[in-house]
């Protein structure tokens, strides 16, 4: 124990104590990761799932797609954006749309030869080529874009042997762990083939703990043998090793598996210097985070300065303490309406939003609704980018 180790490819230094550390812990936690209440094995129910249904030559490919996800619940969506919502939703317009989201997808898996730069640039064309689409049928729609991220899931789900599912501040965490030596990066500077390349040596690791292994081989079978449907047994799953990679690299981060764990110094630091680089490493998490939060604050900021409200002049509207009334001037995201009263003035989208005003016509109420939820998305964006900001200037000054 204690020796640093060197991988042929990539010729990176790995801390093997800390991913020893690491599985144990994981090892450890493992009955409580895979409890009915966390169920961390519903990764692989959810990739054994897609394999099922995935069919890239269907006539109906957005059922097909639609199919295939219903388990990956929060693995590519969450409370915020539906990537996957967005692809359905792009094919259920015509079929000359579908046929069009078909044939980004078949571009996406075109064969590289292992090549994940151009995989990485593939990615780039898929996630412009979806966006624009979807911005042509569904402009206020904003959570079905789509990002880098979703896109590597979708190829984690489709060829799960050959990629890996991916999440930036868990990357992060473990490849400074791990110390592996090489900078995935963040934002415009990430790199997938150095993604690919740590968890592929990671890989490599794990297959050496045959009992880590064995865990997962008899958490399958127990899935198999409660699966109701027999035909496509979640333990012949494409790239489980891929998936408990994965499993690992996420859990470690959410579930603080690096609790005991040190990051070993490469030469015997002083206090003063190790306190130094600690920060360094805090600082690093902190603009990484900051730089996701700032890719979905411009995607959000584009979406809403592209919507428009919806011409109301005309309209009948209603107001709990006025009663009904006419709208007779809209200026920008101030809206007059005339009630028995007099004159009342009111600020949009927050007059729908709120409440203040209601419309018989849902469709406006509606847009009216989505454009003030997108505001209040976006102050929230806005304040965590600040608050990120603030603590790394205090660290950088000290």
């Amino acid at each position: 124990r204690g020796k640093l180790f060197y991988y042929k490819t990539g010729g990176t230094k790995m801390n093997k104590d800390n991913l020893e550390q690491l599985i144990h812990n994981y090892m450890e936690k493992y009955d409580l990761l895979n409890d009915a209440e966390h169920d961390e094995i519903y990764k692989w129910n959810a990739v054994n799932h897609f394999q099922k249904y995935w069919d890239l030559d269907t006539d109906e490919f957005g059922e097909m797609f639609k199919q295939a996800m219903e388990k990956s619940f929060n693995l590519i969506n969450n409370g915020i954006v539906q990537p996957t919502s967005g692809i359905v939703f792009l094919c259920k317009q015509d079929k000359k749309t579908e046929r069009e989201v078909q044939e980004e997808f078949r571009k996406l898996l075109a064969p590289d030869e292992g090549n994940i730069k151009v995989r990485q640039g593939r990615i780039h064309m898929f996630v412009d080529a979806i966006n624009e689409k979807l911005q042509k049928a569904a402009p206020n729609k904003w959570k079905y874009n789509q990002d880098r991220r979703s896109v590597i899931m979708y190829l984690s789900f489709i060829a799960p042997d050959e990629n890996f599912m991916f999440k930036s501040t868990e990357a992060r965490a473990f490849s400074d762990c791990y110390e592996f030596g090489e900078d995935i990066g963040s934002g415009q500077t990430f790199r997938l083939d150095v993604y690919y390349r740590m968890c592929r040596e990671l890989v490599d690791e794990i297959k050496k703990h045959k009992d880590l292994c064995a865990l997962l081989e008899e958490k399958l079978k127990y899935e198999a043998e409660v699966d109701e449907d027999k035909t496509n047994p979640v333990t012949e799953v494409a790239g489980k090793y891929n998936i408990l990679a994965y499993d690992l690299i996420y859990c470690a981060h959410a579930y603080n598996l690096y609790e005991n764990i040190s990051v070993r110094k490469r030469k015997k630091l002083s206090a003063v210097e190790q306190k130094r680089q600690e920060k360094e490493n805090r600082v690093k998490d902190l603009i990484a985070q900051r730089e996701e939060k700032n890719e979905q604050f411009e995607q959000l900021e584009k979406q809403l300065n592209e919507m428009k409200f919806p011409d109301i002049i005309g309209m009948k509207v209603k107001n709990i303490r006025y009663g009904e009334g006419n709208v007779t001037d809209q200026n920008g995201k101030y809206v007059t309406v005339e009630f028995t009263a007099g004159a009342k003035n009111f600020i949009l989208p927050d007059a729908f939003e709120k409440g203040f005003l209601k419309s018989a016509d849902e469709e406006i109420s509606a847009c009216f609704e989505e454009i003030g939820s997108l505001k209040k998305t976006k102050e929230k964006y806005e304040g965590n980018i600040r608050l990120l900001s603030t603590e790394i200037s205090r660290l950088c000054k000290h």
